[in-house]
């Protein structure tokens, strides 16, 4: 339920394999790669985000809620003031 499609650089075993016996890879420091270490990768929720204060941090006003009423309160508050305005609403 949290998993999102998501671009992440991996090495399969079989392109280290040739990567190694070609020799290509021996400067270099070549990632690990399973089948769970691909999901983790592309898990939201691994590590937990704190997307107001990321929001913040790009300069974008932010608030977290987790009821219907303090979303209806946060979604009021954004339309009344110009520029972006990031809710998060826990569920």
């Amino acid at each position: 339920p949290y998993r999102i499609d998501a671009h992440c650089h991996s090495i399969l075993p079989s392109y280290r394999a040739a990567l190694e016996s070609a020799s290509l890879g021996a400067n270099v420091r070549l990632p690990e790669w399973t089948p769970e270490l691909a999901l983790d990768m592309m898990d939201i929720g691994n590590p937990d985000i704190n997307w107001p204060n990321l929001a913040g941090s790009l300069g974008v006003e932010a608030a977290r809620t987790d009821t219907a009423e303090g979303f209806a309160d946060l979604l009021a508050h954004s339309l009344k003031r110009p520029g972006p305005f990031l809710i998060e609403l826990l569920i």
